[in-house]
């Protein structure tokens, strides 16, 4: 019910408002007014048969006094003239009943007169006892017995003006009010039909035209300047966004030339620093066969030292290039068994170090969507870090796992190698930042790599560790990206 009222037009709500209070007021003037005249009409009923009571004794004096019975009964017989008289009774003094008078089918009254003069009225009828004063001596008792039809005929007529009054006045504040509403709804359904034609063309030209100087009239003026204001502002956004087309216009133009002259970079490395290297590595073996059995020790060990710098220096070459093409490669989404692949990535890592004895503990993995050849990478650095700083220890321990928080998928890969200090963790995914020196080989360029495929899928890369004590390693992927819950 409340419900459909909610939906309901201003000009019927205000309509259905005045009507309502008009109507509550005039039934509740109805009811006390209703209450006020039932009492004292039942008041002035009661003093009314009193005093009928009053003048029927009266009026019985001499019959008493002379014992004429038919006297009496022709004065209560003028009692019939009222209808709602049901019975009267005349009692001598010694109360005995001298005469009566009843209507027909009436209970007849009481054999002997009541013992005090009384006058009561309850819902059914009213009962007076009078005494009959001859003199100043006592010679009788009168009796008189009426029903309420009188009072309910009068209340009767009482709640038909009382229901054809607030029907009436209902009436007429339905149609004043529906007249009068206009004046507050006309103004708030323009208002209202302009923020909706605002809202569906865009057109902040319209304006809505004023009824009056009221609170309306105010909230009109409001909605005026605030469209004014916004429409200053569609129009500073439409420039700021013209400026901003052709600044990203000049953006993607340098873009585009920088990619240009990075791949140029990228070709120039690939080949004239692959030459160079290529030349030494020649020579070195020529010079080294041409010598052979005329070096001692030490020459041959920094013969070994060139051989290993230049085969150092050619994979940096592999890494930097590795990591420019990652930043333009085109990514393909697919969606894969996330533990599949790790499994893939560790079986080629246990063939690269046959010796090496490693204890596996990997936990099931959710399947994911990204590209399948940029996460094998980032798994393929993460795992191989986590062999190559844990195999001073006996047996290599790889934790492999994965968590869910509230936006995102975290997989995490721990070992139990020499870890690292804490206040160095700022500088493990930057491009040649290696904090283990030459202890371990490699380039410091794989974990710049792990975080920028991470942060092309939308995700983030982090470490802990603590030095000798291993290290745990992260990197997150959106939970969009994950479609299927399912585990391996």
């Amino acid at each position: 019910m409340i419900g459909n009222l909610r939906n309901l037009s201003l000009k019927w709500k205000l309509s259905l408002l005045t009507t309502s209070v008009t109507a509550l007021v005039l039934i509740t003037c109805g009811v006390l007014f209703y209450v006020s005249e039932l009492s004292s009409m039942r008041q002035q009923l009661l003093r009314d048969y009193m005093l009928t009571a009053e003048m029927t004794a009266l009026h019985s004096t001499a019959a008493l006094a002379f014992n004429d019975r038919k006297d009496a009964e022709e004065t209560l017989a003028t009692l019939r003239v009222r209808p709602s008289v049901l019975t009267c009774a005349l009692y001598n003094q010694s109360g005995q009943l001298f005469a009566a008078y009843r209507q027909h089918g009436v209970v007849p009254p009481p054999e002997r007169a009541p013992p005090e003069a009384q006058a009561t009225i309850t819902d059914k009828w009213i009962e007076v006892v009078q005494p009959v004063i001859e003199g100043n001596a006592r010679v009788g008792t009168l009796y008189l017995r009426s029903d309420l039809r009188l009072l309910y005929e009068r209340l009767r007529t009482q709640v038909f003006v009382i229901v054809t009054v607030v029907a009436i006045g209902t009436i007429a504040s339905l149609v004043i009010s529906t007249q009068m509403q206009r004046l507050v709804s006309a103004p708030i359904y323009g208002l209202t039909e302009a923020a909706r034609a605002v809202s569906e063309s865009r057109d902040y030209n319209i304006r809505v035209a004023k009824h009056g100087d009221d609170e309306i009239g105010d909230l009109i003026d409001q909605f005026n300047d605030m469209l004014t204001q916004i429409q200053h502002r569609d129009i500073a956004l439409k420039r700021a966004q013209e400026d901003l087309e052709h600044k990203v216009e000049v953006r993607t133009r340098e873009l585009r030339q920088a990619n240009q002259e990075l791949e140029s970079f990228s070709y120039s490395v690939s080949h004239d620093l692959r030459a160079p290297l290529r030349h030494i590595s020649g020579f070195v073996e020529l010079l080294e066969h041409s010598l052979q059995g005329k070096l001692d020790a030490e020459s041959r060990e920094y013969f070994t030292d060139i051989k290993s710098s230049v085969k150092q220096s050619g994979r940096l070459i592999d890494d930097l290039l590795a990591f420019s093409r990652m930043a333009r490669a085109d990514m393909q989404r697919l969606r894969f068994n996330m533990r599949e692949l790790v499994d893939e990535v560790c079986a080629e890592i246990v063939q690269e170090t046959p010796d090496q004895k490693i204890e596996w503990q990997i936990a099931p993995l959710p399947v994911v969507e990204g590209d399948l050849s940029m996460l094998r990478q980032t798994w393929r650095n993460l795992i191989s870090n986590a062999v190559k700083y844990s195999s001073k220890r006996d047996v290599s321990l790889i934790e492999i796992g994965s968590q869910e928080s509230a936006s995102e998928l975290i997989f995490w890969i721990r070992d139990n190698g020499v870890g690292f200090d804490m206040k160095y963790v700022d500088r493990l995914f930057g491009v040649f930042h290696r904090l283990h020196g030459a202890d371990f080989e490699g380039t410091g360029i794989g974990l710049a790599n792990v975080r920028r495929i991470v942060m092309r899928h939308g995700g983030r890369a982090w470490a802990e560790g603590r030095l000798n004590e291993g290290a745990t390693f992260y990197f997150s992927l959106p939970k969009e990206q994950k479609e299927s819950h399912a585990r391996s």
